[in-house]
């Protein structure tokens, strides 16, 4: 079926040890899925850096997607669309029918181990994972309008004014915060 061709090639493309295994071992890498003789063979004959490329390109589009939808984020940690697509990479996901777009989709998904990579590298500033959450819980809710919630360690009300001005502050208070996005935006209560 299509659809089994489909799963199988999105799954090439987004999962780089299936991609080693299918050049290492060929077809039985290929076993989890429902896939007739002519769907594997043709699978086969895909060179393995044409995939490669392919999957890059995939990744990359993903990434800009993301970087674009945390404009505020980006300006804090520049390097977040590489530990983004590194991250991807390592951890690809399946398919899913979504209003979210594939990069907030993923970004929403990967949320919890990129806030914790930034909130342990000392590189960043101390409060970047909070803002990436928040960033990243505000584009979600407002393309599909569901409610989500988190919390935060500092208070990022002065740093979002302030970075859609232009600035980047270099001390932001400490606060024990609710964040709640929907559609409208985000709204910080104490937590």
């Amino acid at each position: 079926m299509l659809a089994d061709l489909e799963e199988a090639l999105c799954a090439l493309c987004t999962d780089a040890g299936l991609r080693r295994r299918l050049q290492k071992d060929g077809g039985p890498a290929l076993a989890a899925f429902a896939l007739t003789p002519d769907e594997r063979a043709a699978l086969l004959s895909i060179p393995a850096a044409a995939l490669d490329r392919y999957a890059g390109s995939l990744l990359g589009k993903r990434s800009d997607e993301l970087a674009a939808a945390l404009p505020l984020s980006v300006k804090v940690v520049p390097s977040l669309p590489s530990r983004y697509r590194r991250l991807l990479a390592r951890a690809p996901a399946r398919f899913e029918e979504s209003v979210l777009g594939p990069g907030l989709r993923e970004g929403l998904r990967l949320l919890p181990v990129l806030r914790a990579e930034l909130d342990a590298d000392e590189g960043e500033a101390p409060w970047a994972g909070d803002l990436v959450a928040v960033e990243v819980l505000r584009a979600a809710s407002r393309a599909d309008q569901e409610v989500r919630t988190a919390r935060v360690r500092h208070d990022l009300r002065p740093v979002l004014i302030d970075l859609r001005r232009g600035l980047v502050p270099t001390e932001v208070a400490a606060a024990r915060l609710a964040v709640r996005c929907d559609g409208t935006g985000a709204r910080f209560r104490d937590a």
